[in-house]
């Protein structure tokens, strides 16, 4: 639950890096999306309130990302994923799913995504996204805000069960020139693999 939780917050938080001030200009989201070869962001996730986990994100075109944090790295080249729990020395790797709505497919929700959702402005200048049709989506609300340089600083998600999903960005850079071996994983040493492929 915690990486579904961390994949829905990190994807639509990146997705919406930039913003409108009329919080209606979704061409404005996608063309700057669209011109970026890569993201990076330190993030710090909360659920309901709580720190659920912590670390760094990276994201290159089209569908490459990398997420780091304490035991754990989940990478995926687009085609396929990796969860690797340094604690258990173990990996599982499973197939991308374009269809997926996920933090593994940026592309999918930064395109296809914005076009089933209302937006309105919220307070402190926020953005809140609801799905036009309830109960299609993973989630029945999300609030996103940014900062002057309209890069998003802080996401809130309140998931279709009610739970409130936040995360937080800083440190927040775009075409870091990142390669494309950055986004694949090699098996090492006594690594249990668990290939779902």
């Amino acid at each position: 639950m915690k990486l579904l939780a961390l994949s829905i917050i990190i994807t639509l938080a990146i997705n919406f890096h930039s913003f409108s001030q009329n919080g209606a200009n979704i061409d404005a989201i996608q063309k700057k999306f669209n011109s970026l070869t890569d993201i990076y962001a330190v993030f710090t996730q909360y659920s309901n309130g709580k720190e659920q986990l912590s670390g760094k994100f990276y994201y290159k075109k089209f569908d490459k990302m990398r997420v780091e944090s304490t035991n754990l790295l989940i990478i995926s080249d687009g085609q396929t994923n990796w969860n690797y729990n340094e604690k258990e020395k173990r990996v599982v790797i499973t197939s991308f799913d374009p269809e997926d709505v996920s933090i593994l497919s940026l592309n999918k929700l930064v395109n296809d995504i914005p076009p089933s959702c209302n937006i309105t402005k919220g307070e402190n200048g926020s953005f809140i996204l609801t799905p036009k049709k309830p109960g299609t989506m993973n989630f029945s609300k999300v609030e996103l805000t940014a900062n002057s340089d309209k890069l998003l600083t802080n996401v809130k998600i309140t998931g279709n069960d009610g739970t409130l999903f936040t995360i937080d960005f800083t440190k927040i850079q775009t075409n870091q020139k990142l390669s494309d071996d950055f986004f694949k994983f090699t098996v090492k040493g006594e690594t249990k693999v668990v290939d779902l492929r």
